[in-house]
């Protein structure tokens, strides 16, 4: 059977949707897992970048003797 006979067989079509539905609610948890860890990274590198510029500033501040 070729591809596009799968796609147009109800059997193929009800069978995937099925397992589709089976596996986002399975790992659902897994994707909200990954978004949470992208969130916390995100932030995580936003305070280390503040806090090197924020440290580049004080550096030039007391070199320049401000």
């Amino acid at each position: 059977m070729t591809l596009a006979e799968l796609m147009h067989d109800p059997d193929y079509s009800a069978r995937l949707q099925a397992a589709n539905r089976q596996v986002s609610t399975e790992y659902a948890w897994y994707a909200r897992f990954v978004f949470a860890l992208q969130t916390l990274l995100l932030l995580l590198l936003a305070w280390v970048c503040s806090q090197v510029l924020l440290g580049m500033g004080r550096r030039e501040a007391l070199r320049d003797g401000r």
